[in-house]
């Protein structure tokens, strides 16, 4: 997986904002010879050609305001230049200008209405773009795993050999778009810096420090730290602590909401997909020609289930609560660990009364790799396949790269301030596990997919939580045929010249 260096970019901006992180560097020597680093010696990052003139020739984007918790208009694609006090949304707009006075291109914005959700934007782009066949727009900003799905369609130009983007660079997640796609050779769906959400969705986990030193006299919450570079934070460690967490807080016989928790499950999707694809663990592989190949029912995945069935249904440190529910319980200072986007970050920076730090989700095991996920509700870019002229793709990619590397620049370390700015989230420890998960961040293409896999990620849903089951042999018997067929006829779809 590509060192995803800019990041480090983004936290020394932010260091040097934050009076407490400040790094103190001894002045350099006389005979000092350190070579410039990427970032001193290019204000872009990039390696686009100086004397780029496309004359003022328009970059139209197709947008929609699709989740009511996200401005994506503001943090992602037009911005402000009033912003008071968003700051996000001030660096947008101006990397904006930048990059248009940069390559001399306007950017055009087409927001198709003023909110909907994702189901009625995918149709929107089906009816206004794709079914017509029109080529208005240059560039389809989507959510993430609809975009997939529509790119299984053949809806949507693949991007490899898109002119002036240079997919090595860090800013770019090309791993991730590969990972996500149906035949590894050829990508459709554009993730990176470029997009604030590819923040925001990360999975992260919260933890209560103030709580944890309560609970644990003599113990230091930093040492959760210690824990997650050690190779240590599995789910065995995970699990005994939460059941350690529990406490009767007000003496009502038997679990009840306003006691002590070491963490929530959900009786729905969250949990019993969150968990399973941060393990570490892999659900599908891919063939010789570079399709994938279910992998599910193995032994593996047999004890994740009965492990996680535990977590949910036995341990004393777990309590069924709603998205709400969990919240409230986190930022009331009565439940350890919350498990959910890096957004949420800013919530509880605003609300929390105590100090709070920053994890992965645990592993499986020590055998596997700790593994970060971009949950599904975040943005993406693609080209519609209507778009063929050369000469606009290169406008279209030269536009991409130096919108992702200079919101690399400017626009990241803005998000990074907003979500992590206040009490102990801004600390040095903090700021490192960010950059450790975005380090981690990997997919499975049958989560992202899952869509259009027969909803093969809500198998360990069907399994622990509607069946009540630890056994997911039974659920494979039941489901695995309808899985599989699925993927072979998707695969046979995108074979088929028609359909592409």
């Amino acid at each position: 997986m590509k060192r995803l260096v800019c990041l480090a970019v983004a936290i020394l901006t932010v260091l040097s904002m934050l009076a407490a992180c400040q790094k103190t560097e001894a002045p350099p020597t006389d005979d000092d010879t350190t070579p410039s680093t990427e970032a001193e010696t290019s204000p872009y990052l990039d390696a686009l050609p100086d004397d780029l003139d496309f004359n003022e020739r328009e970059v139209n984007i197709f947008y929609s305001v699709y989740d009511p918790n996200f401005d994506c208009k503001g943090l992602e694609l037009e911005g402000s230049s009033f912003s008071e006090g968003d700051f996000i949304s001030q660096a947008v707009y101006e990397r904006n200008e930048e990059v248009q006075e940069r390559l001399n291109v306007i950017l055009g914005f087409t927001q198709v209405d003023s909110n909907s959700d994702a189901a009625t934007y995918a149709s929107a782009i089906e009816n206004n773009i794709i079914h017509t066949q029109s080529t208005e727009y240059d560039l389809i900003y989507h959510r993430a795993a609809n975009a997939v799905v529509h790119a299984n369609e053949g809806y949507f130009k693949a991007v490899n050999d898109l002119p002036y983007v240079d997919w090595d660079k860090s800013y770019w997640f090309y791993d991730q778009m590969e990972s996500v796609s149906l035949n590894s050779s050829q990508i459709y769906v554009m993730l990176g810096d470029l997009l604030v959400s590819n923040y925001s969705n990360i999975s992260t986990m919260f933890f209560n420090m103030d709580l944890y030193e309560t609970l644990f006299p003599g113990k230091s919450a930093e040492e959760l730290y210690t824990v997650v570079k050690n190779n240590e934070w599995t789910w065995d460690y995970y699990f005994s602590l939460v059941a350690s967490c529990y406490v009767d807080n007000d003496g009502q016989d038997g679990a009840t909401p306003g006691d002590i928790y070491g963490a929530n499950w959900e009786n729905g999707a969250r949990t019993a997909q969150y968990y399973p694809y941060t393990s570490g663990l892999s659900f599908t592989s891919r063939d010789e020609s570079g399709f994938p190949v279910l992998t599910l029912n193995n032994s593996r995945t047999v004890d994740m289930v009965i492990d996680l069935y535990d977590f949910i249904n036995n341990n004393q440190g777990t309590y069924m609560m709603t998205f709400d529910q969990a919240q409230e319980k986190f930022l009331n200072g009565t439940m350890m660990f919350y498990g959910y986007f890096l957004s949420i970050g800013k919530i509880i920076s605003q609300t929390a009364e105590f100090d709070y730090g920053v994890l992965p989700f645990p592993k499986y095991d020590e055998l596997t790799d700790y593994t970060s996920a971009i949950l599904t509700g975040a943005g993406v870019f693609v080209i519609p396949y209507t778009i063929t002229d050369e000469a606009r793709l290169s406008c279209i990619g030269a536009t991409l790269e130096a919108l992702c590397s200079t919101n690399a620049r400017d626009v990241v370390p803005e998000y990074y301030e907003t979500v992590l700015k206040v009490k102990q989230a801004g600390t040095p420890q903090n700021m490192e596990m960010i950059e450790f998960i975005r380090d981690h961040l990997k997919f499975d293409i049958s989560f992202w997919m899952s869509n259009s896999l027969g909803k093969v990620a809500s198998t360990f849903q069907q399994c622990i939580i509607k069946d009540n089951s630890n056994n997911y042999n039974a659920t494979w018997d039941k489901l695995g045929t309808s899985y599989e067929t699925a993927l072979q006829n998707l695969i046979n779809k995108y074979n088929n010249p028609e359909n592409k």
